[in-house]
């Protein structure tokens, strides 16, 4: 009697999460403005992140950051001895294309703003995409210097600074500045960096003795799940 021979083949899928990174994205953008308290520029958006700082004088506070007539997030608005504020401002999920961001502040000052896009973030929320928010002031000495202690590998650490001189250079990645506004001898920048780990200083050279700087690490998102099919066969005999 012949017997048959039964194969059965099953397909097992394991889903393996895939940690991205974060990097900058879009080409950055910048506006200034003299003397008043609302100015805005367009910036073009293309990945699932913004960041937008800000520099003002006089130590100045931020109001409102808008992209597309909505809300950005404050990360942090500090100033330095009455001459110098520094702001920074996040949002998740820009719509993307050109649109317009849109700054208050709380006064008729110089002040300046740069934007980038980031790709790769956290998009739940701000508060998940975005670790401790450290900041510094000079108090009239000492180079613009703020250390994130808690940054991860694959995260993009951001820093903004503001700055009573006429020219400053960062010691990370630069993505924009502006030197000696209107000649007035402040100066502003955004500049970024990678994280290898725990603890990223981020740091500027300057002669100023008045500055204001913040900076936190960008987290980034788990990603999805990479599929893995496996087969296993079975066979029945004589």
């Amino acid at each position: 009697m012949r017997r048959g021979l039964l194969v059965l083949a099953l397909s097992l899928v394991l889903a393996i999460p895939c940690q991205a990174a974060v990097t900058v994205v879009d080409t950055p953008t910048e506006a200034s403005s003299f003397a008043s308290a609302t100015f805005s520029w367009s910036h073009t958006a293309s990945g699932t992140g913004l960041v937008v700082v800000l520099m003002t004088s006089g130590n100045t506070a931020c109001t409102s950051v808008t992209f597309d007539s909505v809300a950005m997030t404050e990360l942090w608005d500090l100033g330095d001895s009455g001459a110098i504020g520094s702001c920074g401002y996040l949002m998740v999920s820009p719509n993307a294309g050109a649109h317009t961001v849109a700054v208050t502040i709380a006064g008729a000052v110089d002040a300046w703003g740069g934007a980038v896009g980031l790709a790769g973030i956290e998009t739940a929320s701000v508060a998940a995409a975005h670790r401790t928010v450290y900041t510094g002031t000079g108090g009239g000495g000492g180079a613009p210097t703020v250390t994130v202690v808690d940054s991860q590998s694959g995260d993009v650490v951001i820093n903004g600074v503001g700055v009573s001189d006429t020219a400053i250079t960062a010691a990370q990645t630069l993505q924009i500045q502006e030197d000696n506004l209107f000649g007035n001898a402040i100066s502003g920048g955004l500049s970024t960096t990678t994280a290898a780990g725990a603890s990223t200083v981020m740091n500027w050279t300057t002669t100023g003795t008045f500055w204001a700087s913040g900076a936190t690490a960008l987290i980034a998102s788990a990603g999805g799940a990479a599929a893995v099919a496996r087969a296993l066969l079975v066979g029945v005999g004589p």
